[in-house]
C-alpha cells in the first residue's frame, strides 16, 4: 500500500510540475530508505524514545526546593504553577500597577496610546521614575508616522506562496485540520480563494471566528543539556538590550 501510495503522489507531483513521474518516484524512493537506516541509527544507539514526558524538576513544597517528580498528577501541577509564574512576571511593574494601568489599560490602546506614540503624554504624578524615562521615547518616530498605512489584503498568489513552504508536519489546532488540509487546498483554485479570504477578513477588521479564538497549549520537553546555553543567550541578550537603553534612555 505504501509503495501503491508513493506511485500515486509521483503521479500528482508530475502532473504540477516539469519533473517526471518516474523521477519523482526515485526521489520519494530514496527518501523512504533514507528514513529508514536513520531509524535504525537511532534505534541502535538507543536515541529512540516515546516522546511523552517521564518527569520534570520543578520547585515543589513550602520550602520551595527543586525536587524531581514522577507521578502524572504532580508533573501537571508543576507545568501549571511554572507557567502561572512565568506569565504573571509582568504583574507588578510599572504599566500593570497605578497611575500608569487605568489610563493605558491592559490592551495598550485608546487615547492614551495615541498620546504616548505622538510625543504629547504628561506623565502623572506618582509613576515609576524608570517608567518615566522610557515614555518620552516609546514616541512615534517622523517616518513611521509619515509612511503609508501597511496593506491589509492577503491575495490568493500570497496566500498560496505562504502555504507552499508551510512544512505538512506542522501541529494544528485540535478541529482536525493540519496543514496537510490546507496546502492541498492551495492546489484548488476555488478553495484558494475562499481560504484567503477567510484569512483577510480577521486581518482587515480585527473580527475572528470565536472557534479561531481558541488554541492549545503544549508542553515540549527540553532536550537534555540545553538548558544553560538558551540560559546564557537570555541573559547576553538581555544585557546587550540593557546597555543600548542605558546609553539611550540615561545618558
Amino acid at each position: 500500500m505504501r509503495q501503491t501510495w508513493m506511485e500515486d503522489l509521483a503521479s500528482a507531483l508530475a502532473s504540477t510540475g516539469k519533473t517526471d513521474a518516474a523521477t519523482h518516484l526515485t526521489n520519494l524512493l530514496r527518501r523512504e530508505q533514507q528514513r529508514r537506516m536513520f531509524r535504525h541509527i537511532k534505534y541502535v544507539s538507543g536515541q529512540l524514545r516515546s516522546g511523552s514526558v517521564t518527569s520534570v524538576i520543578a520547585p515543589l513544597g513550602q520550602d520551595q526546593a527543586w525536587i524531581e517528580v514522577s507521578t502524572k498528577l504532580d508533573i501537571e501541577r508543576a507545568c501549571l504553577e511554572e507557567n502561572e509564574r512565568r506569565f504573571r512576571q509582568a504583574n507588578g511593574t510599572p504599566f500593570m500597577v497605578e497611575p500608569l494601568r487605568s489610563l493605558i489599560g491592559d490592551m495598550g490602546i485608546g487615547p492614551t496610546a495615541d498620546a504616548i506614540l505622538s510625543g504629547t503624554f504628561i506623565i502623572p504624578d506618582g509613576t515609576d521614575p524608570f517608567a518615566a524615562k522610557l515614555l518620552p521615547f516609546l514616541a512615534m518616530s517622523p517616518a513611521i508616522r509619515d509612511s503609508l498605512p501597511i496593506a491589509t489584503t492577503i491575495d490568493t498568489p500570497t496566500y498560496m506562496a505562504g502555504w507552499q513552504r508551510a512544512k505538512e508536519r506542522t501541529s494544528s489546532g485540535p478541529s482536525g485540520l493540519h496543514f496537510g488540509h490546507f496546502k492541498a487546498g492551495c492546489q484548488h483554485p476555488l478553495v484558494a480563494d475562499f481560504d484567503a479570504t477567510m484569512v483577510q477578513i480577521p486581518y482587515a477588521t480585527g473580527f475572528s471566528p470565536q472557534r479561531w479564538q481558541h488554541g492549545t497549549n503544549v508542553e515540549i520537553e527540553k532536550k537534555k543539556g540545553n538548558f544553560r546555553v538558551d540560559a546564557l543567550r537570555t541573559i547576553l541578550l538581555f544585557e546587550a538590550d540593557f546597555n543600548a537603553m542605558n546609553k539611550l534612555a540615561w545618558p
